[in-house]
């Protein structure tokens, strides 16, 4: 943190240390929903060592990083609101994307590379850029977890309880590569948009 002062205030700097870290812990939900009753991995970041610090950071890229065509909603019944106010004749479709373990499988590197490339897209200065990613590469390298007193370290993702795991995930990607949807996030992506000849 020492070597972010320009992201970072000297007087903030001492909130975003974890006093008394302990190792984050592994929580297993099953999704009773769906077919056979897989598990959802949860990580308990609330002690870990950058959770503070990952806090800090998801706020700052989230002031920094204007994302086009995104809509972010609490549940299904804003969707369905929000859904309402479009309007949609009988050339729409509606495609629902269910990424599955998302968080876990993301690569590291594209993290960064997506990270990077928002900022630069919106005008985020040379300096502030490099130390979102220092902070972020540290945040990134310190994804583990304890079960049954064992430590185990990921090889890919970012865990789903830790700060930035939503403001760094895939749906970022997707406005990157189908900008002219317009989509909601939330557990499921939907994206309206126009058949240009009947299906």
């Amino acid at each position: 943190m020492q070597k972010c002062e320009d992201l970072i205030e000297k007087n903030k700097s001492k909130y975003l240390l974890n006093i008394k870290p302990t190792a984050p812990k592994i929580n297993a939900y099953i999704k009773t929903h769906k077919e056979n009753e897989p598990i959802t991995p949860v990580i308990d970041n609330t002690q870990a060592p950058t959770y503070k610090i990952a806090k800090f950071l998801n706020n700052k890229i989230k002031a920094y990083i204007n994302l086009p065509n995104t809509y972010i909603t609490i549940n299904s019944g804003e969707v369905a609101q929000e859904l309402h106010k479009l309007h949609i004749t009988e050339k729409h479709r509606i495609l629902t994307l269910d990424i599955k373990d998302l968080y876990v499988n993301l690569p590291k590197q594209g993290i960064i590379q997506s990270t990077s490339f928002w900022l630069d897209k919106n005008n985020t200065s040379k300096k502030i850029k490099e130390q979102i990613i220092r902070l972020l590469k540290i945040i990134i390298e310190q994804n583990y977890f304890q079960y049954n007193d064992q430590f185990f370290k990921p090889k890919n993702g970012i865990a789903m309880g830790s700060p930035i795991s939503c403001r760094t995930s895939a749906p970022e990607k997707i406005s990157y590569l189908v900008p002219k949807f317009e989509w909601f996030r939330h557990v499921t992506i939907f994206a309206p948009f126009a058949l240009k000849r009947k299906i």
